[in-house]
């Protein structure tokens, strides 16, 4: 997820491959969603903040492979698991409850920092929306 904001932040976020693994294991290509969906969730919120609008291709293997078709459900899969994430994404940002604790939490973090005199370079970007870039 960070190389990710960092490849948006710097510009070149032109393509994504989006798969699965569990941590400290190879290159596994799991099915989009599979492992961990936390930080599953976090990246189809993140693309769909900034707007992503490049590719996203599902670089996955199938479990199975007894035929075309069934390769073709595999990867119908994985992008009902993306729009699942997207949809519930929305729901996060227009959700009441979200907003207050995210609110109170900023409010809080800001008055710690400065009743500490600890200044960090991201204070004022507290709170502050995601950038949107559009890539041509």
């Amino acid at each position: 997820m960070h190389g990710v904001a960092q490849a948006w932040e710097a510009g070149k976020l032109f393509h994504i491959d989006l798969n699965d693994q569990a941590p400290g294991r190879y290159d596994q290509d799991l099915r989009f969603g599979s492992a961990n969906l936390k930080s599953t969730f976090w990246l189809v919120k993140f693309l769909e903040d900034v707007g992503y609008a490049g590719p996203r291709h599902f670089d996955a293997h199938a479990y199975r492979t007894e035929n075309y078709d069934g390769v073709k459900d595999f990867a119908r899969g994985c992008m009902r698991t993306y729009l699942i994430l997207k949809e519930k994404a929305a729901r996060w940002d227009d959700d009441k409850e979200i907003k207050a604790i995210l609110k109170e939490i900023s409010t809080t973090s800001k008055d710690t920092r400065s009743s500490t005199g600890i200044r960090t370079d991201c204070d004022s970007a507290a709170g502050a929306p995601l950038r949107q870039r559009h890539h041509s």
